[in-house]
């Protein structure tokens, strides 16, 4: 997940000119951070969605 970010940030032109502008590094740093737990969360959210679905269907099938 992050590696991507990180590649799509390393591709961007004038590398070097970015990269000494420390505005821009803290910038890229917070956008990447962002993206890495956004895709986490969503990740987490899809892990307990399926957990409770589990047991939801458990709790069907004691019921049957």
């Amino acid at each position: 997940m992050c590696d991507k970010d990180v590649v799509v940030f390393f591709r961007v032109p004038n590398i070097k000119g970015r990269l000494t502008n420390p505005r821009m590094i803290i910038t890229a740093i917070r956008t990447i951070s962002f993206n890495v737990i956004m895709n986490f969360l969503l990740f987490f959210k899809l892990i307990l969605l399926k957990f409770f679905m589990i047991s939801s269907y458990r709790k069907i099938f004691k019921l049957l």
